[in-house]
């Protein structure tokens, strides 16, 4: 060992003096190779390193180089190499005091070490005076061929030395290579720190190995060649096809125990059947595949059924394109290869849920729509390759194992930003603490609460790490948010990160718009919500555009627009007051004007209203007369028998003139209506209208007594007979007989009555042609009279008709003429009328404007405090006072470019050339970055952020301790988000917590299929469970931690149920009326005999499932299948939502109620879905998943199905039922009603493990029993009989009947 080399051993506070100046302490590990615990001497001090010189520089230490010029420009110019300054920091041929590290590892080939090291110059004259105080360069490389390549730098605050760290004076050669390198001896072994490889990090490794082993026994996969969307049931369906029947049936079976994902052909090494590729996780290719949930089988066939394969390919067009481009194949192809290869194919379609992304679209779609339309599909199968495999996501893992192995290794070889991570993560006490809490001047949210300001003070405060618990809705994203304001404003990059993305973009999306903020979300857009797609790579250059638009907009054109509005309205003041002058003049004018012109119109009016009157008293006869008119109409037509009027001068004297002509041409015909004339110049006369009234009478008469007599000769009925005579005579002989037996009043009276009308024909002598001599005119004496009138009047029958039409068409104009001329009257008056009140209207109108002027001078005087001599003068004095020059920048230079820069944002076509020359540099310029906890390295690496001042993880509690490990070794100092008391990570199907995967597993496992141990679980429980978290904030510092216990989303009765979980130290955060309203769910539902069950004072419930009809019913499970359900709890549940839209419906809500149903197994999910699916609902919105999917969410109202009631009950901590963590996040997700549907007896037998919230102890409760006791005491407890008829009842027993038969 060379003189002045001098070790720092610090990572063991209690390791003795012996150890750390031992020259070689050597111990076995575990796989029994030798482990160096303390640094080697070395036989050189030179280290020499190579210089790029015209070789190309790799990517990442390019980019970092230029990182560093970024943030630190005085560290090197502009344009200089990278070589010159390796060089600067490294003085050829000078002795120089170093840090170097050894950070070898063992590669995949057993006993080859991958050299490698970092070294850092402590005494650099030339950094030292161009970076901040503590601040240090570390150069990271290879040791290849005895040279130093380095292939990364980071700058590190002042790095703590450890125990595998040399610190001596080195010489420095750029010579090449094969010369003696001190590097070359450090690193010639694996660099491994006994303390952290022997500890938790060698558990964490073994982990990882054996959940690698666990899903290589768990991968089975299958081959599709077609897939296909239903709109209609929002499913996607994939033509699957198998070697053979055997092989689908082992799919089938891998299918039901496993959660599967569609990948790629890249996935499996063989064409047609599935064969995994172990390379896809070192492929730049690789990815998560796209998780989808199992529905059920469609049709099965042999290979030869060609009938079935109609329709496959009609949406393959939309599928992604891979490579190859196979997508231009159809199914034809398909099958023909299969023949030839796998001549027993079985083919079988596979019908799943949509994606994730999927759904996402779907509900947008029919948010903005209303509904789904032909087209989407394109938009919903556009993220699947038109051929592929469908496999257990397991294979996701590898590439993601690999990872969580990278971070482990970083951490190991110091390479993490932090330089005091390695010690509390182990040993949460060993974090630092701040002396002081700072205030804080300015909020972004002036509504957060003491509490969560105090919880953002913490993190700023917090040297190395922050852990903040959030309870439901506490507000733990508002505090994220704030944090992340706090952060930016004092200059500090952010990283936010969770391993549900739902929560990174939750706590995005609060920020978008706030300009100290430049955000980018990464990943996979596809499982990116919409509220922060605008911050995405494809979008976030055109947010910052217009991000500096709206900026420049508001910082200064909008003062330009503001000033000019200001200079502009002291023009429009002072051209007013000009203009009023004349104005007013001219208003007085037109009013005279008006007023004359109304005068004359009322006066007009006046002499129509009198001609109106006199019309009146005309309109008043022809009232009367119209009745006369009416019936001579009617007599004329035959449809009456008697007629009697008094016509007007003007009425008889166009009706004679009507008859007149025919009176003349009748008489010459022997015709004689009338022997009267009627003098119509001598009507005015009273007697002499009454005497032509006669006339008219005794000619309208006659005439039609000739049509009846007409009518009797037709009929053939002799002239000398009388019909009407001898049809009251027989009417008097019937009347007699009737006066016999039934002499009633009416009927003597009638009996007179016919026969006084007998008597006046006799007297009359009417009848025969006697009666109607007169009529008509005789030539001879002797004549056969009766002959010759009937021959006359059949020869002018025609004319005596023409006639009498023709009274009746003037008649009939006559009276049309009253109505026409009173008509003319009213619209003459109402035109009038009309112009008067627009004439009236005018004036007002005018005055009102006057008014107006007037009132605006008077304010335009005050407004200058001047009068009417001086208005003028003051006005251009004010504008004389505007100082048009008086900006942050000038005026007249930059209004022009920035006036232009929204018109060239707007002419921008798209985005893509902009994204091509600027985003790079846009994107490594934003200080808060988003990302998934578990997301590929290099989305971050090649977007150049490899380090961040601060990383913040939220949903800590569902991500491992390795998972959490990729982002923190990024980070300077760590906020850690979560809650120990809600969701556990989940291992299997993304419904089972590892406690649940155990305790459940006995009766689940077929013959060779992989078991998960007991002891398994003992040995990795820490690493699967959320006590990573829990044991961080139980022994954490106060300085360091704070828990949010003031919750807004729930109604108090349902937080007094969450509360169980929390030592009843949540507190209701709504301190008014008018907040607790807007929690009403605003329901009242009967029972099914009519008594009051769920009422708007009451707002959680408990509806036992355990019974049905006296009959104890059990959860079902469908054969190989490792889910649960409960067909009860699905009809309860259907009942339940039928009322609550029968009620909203009658409220006229709106918007519909958003409703969750959440329950803790896929196969429930599914069969809650089929039973609703016929219903049809429109006033309220439901979702249905399980509690996974619902973390992050909330729901106006909120079913949880608890599911599970065993027949044998067993009384344990590990049991399924005892997972309060997600049960507690299933019931939190409610706002204003929560309704529980489980088997209480089950429940209420089962312990629950407990943290006291103050002093860490556990213990037991019965948390379940004191919830359904409470609700019980509150009245809020049924049965399932108050909600299930008897018809549902026997629909209920009948399905799990049915399910029994298909499962034997």
């Amino acid at each position: 060992m060379p003189s002045g080399v001098n070790f720092s051993f610090a990572w063991k506070s209690d390791t003795n003096s012996n150890q750390r100046n031992s020259k070689n302490t050597n111990s076995k590990s575990s796989n029994g190779q030798t482990r160096r615990t303390t640094p080697q001497s070395t036989s050189t001090t030179e280290i020499r390193i190579k210089l790029w010189g015209k070789s190309a520089i790799e990517p990442k230490i390019r980019g970092a180089y230029e990182r560093l010029k970024s943030e630190y420009p005085q560290v090197a110019l502009p344009n200089e190499k990278l070589d010159s300054f390796i060089q600067k920091v490294f003085q050829p041929k000078i002795s120089q005091q170093c840090v170097l590290k050894n950070q070898s590892f063992n590669g995949e080939e057993k006993g080859h070490v991958i050299r490698r090291a970092a070294i850092y110059n402590l005494k650099s004259s030339y950094l030292s005076k161009r970076l901040p105080e503590d601040k240090y360069v570390v150069f990271y490389g290879r040791v290849t061929n005895g040279e130093f390549v380095i292939d990364d730098l980071k700058v590190i605050d002042n790095p703590k030395k450890k125990a595998d760290a040399y610190e001596a004076k080195y010489t420095f050669y750029y010579d090449g290579p094969n010369h003696a390198n001190a590097l070359y001896d450090i690193t010639q072994t694996a660099a491994e720190n006994a303390e952290l490889i022997g500890g938790e990090i060698s558990s964490w490794n073994d982990y990882l190995d054996w959940k690698k082993q666990l899903a290589e026994m768990r991968i089975k996969g299958i081959k599709y060649i077609a897939v296909r969307v239903n709109l209609e049931e929002q499913q996607m369906s994939f033509l699957t096809v198998a070697p053979n029947k055997e092989a689908l049936d082992e799919f089938k079976i891998a299918l039901f125990r496993n959660e599967m994902s569609v990948f790629s052909n890249d996935y499996s090494t063989d064409r047609w059947k599935f064969e995994f590729n172990r390379e896809i996780q070192n492929s730049p290719n690789s990815d998560n595949g796209i998780a989808l949930q199992f529905i059920d089988f469609g049709e099965q066939h042999v290979l030869r059924n060609m009938g079935y394969l109609s329709g496959w390919d009609e949406q393959r067009e939309y599928c992604k394109k891979d490579k190859k481009d196979r997508n231009r194949y159809n199914i034809g192809y398909f099958i023909t290869e299969l023949r030839n290869n796998y001549p027993n194919a079985y083919l079988c379609e596979l019908k799943f849920d949509l994606s994730s992304n999927g759904s996402s679209i779907v509900e947008r779609k029919i948010r903005r729509n209303g509904g789904l339309n032909e087209d989407d599909a394109e938009d919903l199968i556009n993220e699947f390759y038109g051929e592929g495999y469908i496999a257990a996501s397991q294979i996701g893992d590898f590439a993601l194992i690999g990872r969580l192995k990278g971070a482990i290794r970083d951490l190991v070889n110091g390479k993490s930003v932090s330089q005091n991570l390695d010690e509390w993560l182990f040993d949460i006490g060993k974090a630092r603490v701040s002396k002081k809490i700072d205030s804080i001047d300015k909020w972004q949210n002036e509504d957060i609460n003491e509490e969560q300001k105090m919880a953002v003070k913490k993190v700023l405060a917090a040297p190395d790490v922050c852990l903040i618990q959030g309870p439901p809705g506490t507000g733990k994203t508002t505090v994220i948010a704030e944090a992340i304001y706090q952060l930016v404003v004092r200059g500090k990059r952010v990283l936010v990160t969770s391993q549900a993305n739902l929560a990174v973009d939750n706590a995005l999306e609060r920020l978008i718009t706030n300009p100290n903020v430049r955000a980018i979300r990464l990943g996979d857009y596809k499982k990116i919500t919409e509220s922060v797609d605008n911050i995405t790579e494809r979008k976030v250059l055109e947010t910052f555009y217009n991000s500096i638009e709206d900026y420049v907009n508001r910082e200064y054109v909008a003062g330009w627009d503001e000033e000019d509005e200001i200079i502009r309205t002291y023009d429009e003041d002072k051209h007013f007051v000009l203009d009023s002058y004349d104005a007013q003049r001219n208003i007085k004018i037109e009013i005279r004007d008006t007023e004359r012109k109304i005068a004359e119109v009322e006066q007009e009016i006046d002499l129509v209203m009198k001609d109106s009157e006199r019309e009146s008293e005309i309109e008043i006869m022809h009232e009367a007369e119209k009745a006369s008119i009416q019936l001579i109409r009617l007599y004329c037509q035959g449809t009456v028998s008697n007629v009697n009027f008094a016509l007007s001068k003007d009425s008889i004297s166009r009706v004679y003139k009507v008859i007149e002509r025919s009176l003349m041409d009748l008489k010459a015909k022997g015709i004689v209506l009338t022997r009267a004339k009627i003098e119509l110049e001598k009507l005015s006369l009273p007697t002499r209208l009454r005497q032509a009234n006669d006339v008219v009478y005794s000619i309208l008469i006659s005439a039609r007594q000739l049509i009846d007599v007409c009518s009797n000769i037709e009929s053939g009925i002799d002239i000398d007979s009388n019909q009407e005579l001898e049809n009251l005579k027989a009417q008097q002989k019937v009347l007699m007989e009737k006066m016999v037996t039934d002499a009633t009043p009416e009927v003597i009276s009638e009996w007179q009555n016919i026969s006084n009308q007998i008597k006046d024909f006799n007297e009359q002598g009417a009848g025969g042609a006697e009666a109607l001599r007169e009529l008509f005119v005789f030539d001879e004496e002797d004549m056969d009279i009766s002959k010759f009138i009937e021959n006359t009047l059949m020869e002018n029958k025609d004319a005596i008709y023409e006639m009498l039409n023709a009274v009746n068409i003037e008649l009939s104009n006559i009276e049309e003429s009253f109505v026409n001329g009173h008509n003319i009257f009213e619209e003459k008056i109402s035109n009038l009328e009309i112009e008067l009140d627009e004439l009236k209207s005018e004036i007002e109108s005018k005055s009102h404007l006057a008014d107006e002027m007037t009132e605006r001078l008077e304010d335009i005087y005050r407004k200058y405090n001047a009068d009417e001599d001086d208005i003028i003068q003051r006005i251009e004095t004010k504008k004389e006072q505007v100082n048009v020059g008086n900006h942050k920048i000038n005026r007249e230079k930059w209004e022009p470019i920035f006036r232009g820069f929204s018109e060239w944002i707007a002419d921008i076509p798209d985005f893509v050339q902009e994204n091509d020359m600027y985003l790079d540099s846009y994107v490594n310029g934003c200080n808060v970055v988003g990302v998934s906890c578990t997301e590929n390295t290099r989305t971050l690496t090649e977007k150049g952020f490899d380090d961040f001042d601060v990383v913040i993880i939220d949903e800590v509690s569902k991500a491992t301790p390795p998972e959490l490990l990729i982002p923190l070794i990024k980070g300077r100092k760590a906020v850690l988000v979560g809650d120990h008391r809600q969701l556990p990570p989940l291992f299997n199907e993304h419904e089972k917590s590892y406690f649940e995967l155990v305790a459940t597993q006995e009766d689940e496992v077929l013959p060779g299929e992989f078991q998960l141990s007991k002891d398994d679980f003992e040995k990795y429980k820490d690493m699967v469970t959320s006590s990573l978290f829990q044991r961080y904030f139980e022994n954490g510092s106060q300085e360091i931690k704070h828990s949010l216990l003031i919750q807004y989303r729930m109604h108090s009765d349902i937080m007094d149920i969450v509360n169980f979980f929390y030592d009843g130290k949540l507190k209701d955060g709504a301190k008014n009326p008018d907040a607790a309203m807007h929690k009403a769910h605003n329901l009242t539902i009967d029972t099914i005999v009519g008594t009051e069950m769920i009422i708007p004072k009451r707002h959680a419930y408990w509806f036992d499932s355990s019974t049905l009809r006296g009959e104890k019913i059990f959860e079902q499970r469908k054969k190989g299948s490792t889910s649960t359900e409960n067909i009860l709890e699905c009809y309860m549940i259907l009942e339940l939502l039928k009322k609550m839209e029968f009620k909203y419906a009658n409220q006229n809500i709106e918007r519909p109620v958003s409703v969750g149903i959440i329950s803790f197994y896929f196969d429930q999910v599914k069969s809650i879905r089929n039973v609703i699916k016929e219903e049809h609902f429109h006033y309220i919105n439901i979702e249905i998943n399980t509690v996974d999917r619902f973390q992050g969410k909330e729901k106006e109202i909120i079913i949880v199905s608890l599911v599970r009631n065993t027949k044998s009950e067993r009384r344990s901590i590990d049991s399924h039922i005892a997972a309060f963590q997600r049960i507690n996040v299933g019931f939190s997700r409610a706002q204003n009603l929560l309704i529980v549907v489980g088997a209480s007896e089950m429940y209420a037998n089962q312990p629950v493990m407990l943290t006291d919230m103050d002093n860490g102890e556990k213990k037991e409760a019965f948390v379940y029993k004191e919830i359904i006791e409470m609700l019980d005491m509150k009245g809020t407890y049924y049965q399932s009989d108050d909600i299930i008829t008897d018809v549902v009842a026997d629909e209920v027993f009948e399905s799990i009947k049915e399910m029994e038969v298909k499962n034997q």
